[in-house]
């Protein structure tokens, strides 16, 4: 019995996307056990040779492991890019107060109405 044919699909590249060139410095080839800087990112790699590839070097990367688990280090003093991990003690010195102060503590019911604190009671009607 003959098989059928099917017909065949030729793949194209998505419309719109533009190819994305990623650049290292330094500028391969690279030998083994070179550290490699992601010029888009500032990531840094190790190349194995053995792999023929990049590896991701977690004391070069920011990132340790103890026996707590994982700990970002080595971080900056001051973020720069709205996604740039922040340390303690920057959160520490730029963080407002925000948050909601207590409900008066006089024995009544409070509830939060129009962004200020009402005594249930005396609320009314809404």
């Amino acid at each position: 019995m003959a098989r059928p044919s099917v017909p065949r699909k030729s793949i194209l590249p998505p419309v719109g996307i533009a190819p994305v060139s990623i650049t290292y410095t330094p500028a391969p080839p690279w030998s083994d056990g070179a550290q490699v800087t992601r010029n888009s990112d500032g990531v840094v790699f190790i190349y194995s040779s053995s792999l023929n590839a990049l590896t991701v070097d977690p004391s070069l990367a920011g990132v340790a492991k103890d026996a707590g688990g994982f700990a970002i280090t080595n971080l900056p003093t001051t973020p720069t890019n709205p996604g740039d991990a922040a340390s303690k003690a920057y959160v520490d010195a730029h963080a407002g107060g925000g948050g909601i102060v207590d409900a008066p503590s006089d024995g009544n019911v409070y509830a939060r109405l129009n962004a200020a604190w009402t005594n249930i009671y005396d609320a009314g009607t809404y």
